[in-house]
């Protein structure tokens, strides 16, 4: 439920209006229910370092709204209205309904319907077992999740059995990942050299719309013996569609395509003093990944993933420092595929609050311990008043122009944002 235009933002203002208003008076009647309206204007800017262009000039609000219709019934809507200047000045407004849902909650389960983001794993910078929604990469992964994550409309149960929880998905809505475009600052390599290709580009029709398409995942979460832990399963569409060699017409083409997978994963945690140890595993079974290997028909090859991480966080009055690995491996590997069998990935937070918590101090950095690529990304958040906030960050890449942080080597911004709470 997205509107765009091209030119003004009256429209779109008046549409995500509209809704705001229609959820207003459509809510039931209720003598004991209560509403709760909160909101947010935020604008957001990122600028070059090396030619000072502009990489991002957003401005947008929020509104959330819940409303209890009773003791087992409640309602939430988080709209948002957006204007924005993208590069080479293209100007995009479009009001969104980031989540709106119904919440049924009875003595041992709970019920929700609607548009939603779902969060399953809790590593940081990189997602692992965090895969239920697509994910906005037009800014690569410099956006908060909470903001790069893109809502699904789907049902969610969670069973409650004792202090432990069945989580059930059902997905009809499918939506592939955000990815830059075509001369884009933050466009991926890959796509740089597929998008040159002087063939047919063709497309299939994507999936979703139908039960027969629907994803659906299952998660239990329980507790034993101090540690708290999770299984989960989530069958899936490929959230990137895959590029295919074909023949259209007696032409060569390539050809986007859809293709269905299955995750098996899990997560741990214990605290121990000031200590917390965590992991999260994923094995992704039926996986495609793309092959330079010219004798191969499609240049896709189907293969079983591995992934892993582990962290440890560590907790000192008002620091917090955390350290975690990465790891992934391609079983039955081929040398044809453009992917590295295995990889190692390191990252490092430290975050640090002053003044009784009005100034907090961030560091963020990830490095590939293979192709010695490094993305770090630093930032200062001033609470000027309990509404006001400025934050000021930077975010700067190294590495080879081939691997995964260094290919955006030129695209090291500075940046500032300024929120305002009401």
């Amino acid at each position: 439920m997205v509107y765009k235009e091209k030119n003004g933002i009256g429209p779109v203002v008046k549409k995500a209006s509209s809704i705001f208003i229609a959820f207003v008076l459509l809510l039931p009647a209720s003598s004991d229910g209560e509403t709760e309206i909160f909101g947010r204007a935020r604008l957001e800017g990122a600028w070059e370092t090396t030619s000072g262009t502009v990489q991002k000039n957003e401005q947008n609000i929020d509104v959330e709204i819940k409303s209890y219709l009773g003791e087992h019934i409640s309602v939430k809507a988080f709209l948002r209205g957006l204007y924005e200047t993208e590069l080479e000045e293209d100007i995009h407004s479009e009001g969104d309904v980031r989540e709106l849902y119904i919440d049924y909650s009875g003595d041992n389960f709970k019920a929700r319907l609607g548009r939603q983001q779902v969060v399953w794993g809790k590593t940081d910078g990189l997602k692992l077992l965090d895969l239920i929604n697509p994910q906005d990469f037009r800014e690569f992964i410099l956006d908060d999740f909470i903001d790069s994550r893109i809502p699904l409309w789907m049902v969610r149960g969670d069973i409650y059995v004792g202090d432990d929880t069945l989580q059930l998905l059902i997905i009809p809505d499918y939506r592939p990942n955000d990815i830059a475009r075509s001369g884009d600052r933050f466009e991926p390599a890959y796509l740089k050299s597929i998008r040159a290709l002087p063939l047919i580009h063709a497309e299939e029709e994507e999936p979703g719309g139908t039960l027969a398409d629907r994803e659906y995942g299952i998660r239990y979460s329980g507790f034993a013996r101090g540690w708290d832990y999770t299984l989960n399963y989530f069958h899936s569409w490929e959230d990137n569609p895959l590029f295919f060699r074909e023949t259209i017409g007696g032409n060569p083409a390539i050809v986007r395509r859809y293709k269905e997978s299955d995750m098996y994963g899990g997560s741990f945690s214990n605290a121990f003093g000031s200590f917390v140890i965590r992991g999260e595993s994923a094995y992704n079974r039926g996986r495609y990944f793309s092959t330079a290997d010219p004798l191969d028909a499609d240049g896709q090859v189907k293969k079983d993933e591995v992934r892993g991480a582990i962290g440890i966080d560590y907790t000192k009055g008002d620091w917090l420092i955390s350290g975690q690995v990465f790891e992934s491996y391609i079983r039955d590997y081929d040398d044809g595929i453009v992917f590295d069998e295995a990889s190692t990935t390191l990252s490092l937070l430290v975050n640090v609050k002053f003044l009784n918590e009005m100034l907090e101090l961030k560091l963020l950095d990830i490095y590939g311990t293979k192709d010695k690529d490094n993305l770090a990304r630093l930032s200062a958040v001033y609470s000027l008043t309990d509404r006001w906030k400025v934050h000021l960050g930077g975010a700067v890449f190294s590495g080879p122009d081939d691997s995964f942080l260094g290919q955006f080597d030129e695209a090291d911004r500075a940046e500032l944002e300024i929120t305002c709470n009401y």
